[in-house]
């Protein structure tokens, strides 16, 4: 039996906007949601008596990020390397949308870059990645929205 040949198509799996323009294709994104807890205990027990929620920890990556025409740095969603820049760089709200319907999947409020990661491959295209820690987040419910702002 010969192999068949034919064409593979990828795409990207999502649109990418950043305070709400779309920038770019991504092919994978990566959510982080941490609750921190802390036990609380009371003298003569050794067992808690109640957990409390004492903060969130919201950070993201977008993976093989393809950007329109230009750099992260030149659309204004990553810092320009001197420090004046990055001490003075504005939050950005990002809003993940499926590709196939245009419905937001994810949104990340007050966010700000911490890292950007770039790879080129023979046979490839250019991609980065670029990670963000974000104040709150919401998924596409405007109820969840609503509550992430306050």
């Amino acid at each position: 039996m010969a192999l068949q040949t034919g064409s593979v198509i990828q795409g990207a799996a999502a649109f990418v906007r950043a305070n709400g323009q779309i920038v770019a294709y991504a092919t994978g994104i990566n959510s982080n949601v941490a609750l921190s807890a802390q036990q609380i205990k009371v003298l003569g027990s050794m067992l808690s008596q109640q957990i409390v929620h004492t903060g969130v920890d919201v950070s993201f990556t977008v993976e093989t990020f393809r950007l329109f025409n230009n750099s992260a740095m030149a659309q204004g969603i990553f810092p320009r390397g001197t420090t004046e820049d990055i001490l003075n760089f504005s939050y950005l709200d990002w809003e993940l949308v499926d590709r196939a319907n245009g419905a937001p999947i994810q949104k990340f409020l007050k966010s700000k870059p911490t890292q950007m990661q770039m790879q080129v491959a023979q046979g490839t295209v250019m991609g980065q990645n670029l990670t963000f820690a974000a104040c709150t987040y919401g998924d596409e419910t405007p109820q969840a929205i609503e509550a992430a702002v306050q």
